[in-house]
């Protein structure tokens, strides 16, 4: 009998974040799981960490850095290979960011919620911020807990921004953050699960996949879990938040939950150009690949004003990032033909999706 979870980690210059992820790894209080980690080109030490600190995992190196969706999608396949034959929908990926710390209990909470609800294609813990102590985004070696929430899942708008749900609450419960209704400590229904940390019904990623992957490889980065949570939900699956799952998720203090809009622009402005250029583009091509005509037609005035202040903003405060745009534009063609497949797939009706989107 093989394992019951896959852990999937992607590296990029992760050395830092690399011991403290490693070591949570190990205190699992689930034992029946595999590591298997796709290093993209790292040029610090992170692949050394791995083999040193984890010498079971599965270790599969990258020429070069090809972003999150690729390196994830060789990892997913590889699983799914590996349990070939098997029932998978007692077969589960998970996804963890190298910046995650999980709390011992964390796996095994997220198995149970998924064992619990079996039309569900994802669940997800809740996810409280750890910080830098001089709180800037500076990294130090030493992180420091919050009882701060970064996630407790996807949170869709009428104007089809999608931000993490209660990001920058306090996380006022000793167990988990309560529920939009009903007894705190409950696991919630939600959109999605941010790629940070998540556990996928292996059954439902075979699913999901479109042309061989189940991330879309032209997102390289960004929004692609938002991408693949979208089409989960269009495909019937459910997904849902666990909070007595818990893990720690690293974040510089100029956060976004930042108020003023010359606070958000500064913190923003210290971002990478890359992330920047990614988010933009990847948000458009979500629109192109998912939205459907007629709630594009009824949400039409929130999400043109949306738009509209995305891209005077860029061409007002960061005009380099028009490019992305550019790019959303060269990309339609394949996202088109990626929307025309899943239409023909959908399991659940436009209204019942615009039921997230409020």
């Amino acid at each position: 009998m093989t394992e019951t979870i896959s852990i999937h980690l992607v590296t990029w210059n992760s050395a830092r974040h690399l011991p403290a992820l490693l070591e949570s790894i190990q205190a699992q209080s689930e034992p029946r799981f595999s590591v298997r980690v796709v290093d993209n080109a790292s040029e610090d030490r992170s692949r050394e960490i791995v083999r040193e600190q984890f010498p079971s995992a599965l270790l599969m190196r990258n020429a070069r850095n090809n972003g999150f969706a690729s390196a994830h999608n060789q990892a997913i396949r590889y699983a799914l290979d590996h349990w070939e034959g098997e029932d998978l929908s007692d077969k589960y990926i998970v996804l963890i960011n190298p910046d995650i710390i999980l709390k011992p209990t964390c796996l095994e909470e997220l198995l149970r919620v998924a064992r619990a609800h079996p039309s569900a294609s994802c669940v997800g813990a809740k996810l409280l911020r750890t910080f830098t102590e001089s709180g800037s985004d500076e990294v130090l070696s030493e992180k420091t807990p919050s009882d701060i929430i970064d996630s407790l899942g996807l949170h869709p708008h009428r104007n089809r921004s999608i931000t993490e749900w209660r990001a920058g609450e306090l996380d006022r419960d000793p167990h988990p953050a309560g529920r939009m209704q009903g007894t705190e400590g409950e696991e919630e229904e939600v959109f999605g699960i941010s790629g940070a940390l998540a556990l996928y019904r292996a059954s439902a990623l075979a699913d999901a996949s479109a042309e061989g992957a189940v991330f879309d490889p032209s997102f390289f980065s960004y929004k692609e879990d938002v991408d693949l949570a979208w089409r989960l939900r269009w495909l019937g699956y459910e997904a849902w938040c666990a909070p007595r799952a818990a893990a720690f998720h690293e974040r510089g203090m100029a956060a976004p939950s930042l108020h003023g809009f010359w606070a958000r622009v500064s913190h923003r402005r210290r971002q990478p150009d890359r992330r920047k250029y990614y988010s933009n583009r990847n948000h458009w091509l979500l629109l192109i690949k998912n939205e459907s005509a007629g709630s594009l037609f009824l949400s039409a005035p929130w999400i043109l004003l949306h738009e509209a202040k995305r891209v005077l903003y860029t061409l007002c405060i960061e005009p380099l990032g028009l490019g992305a745009f550019a790019s959303a534009f060269l990309g339609f063609p394949r996202a088109w033909k990626a929307r025309r497949l899943l239409i023909s797939r959908r399991r659940v009706s436009p209204k019942d999706m615009r039921k997230w989107f409020v």
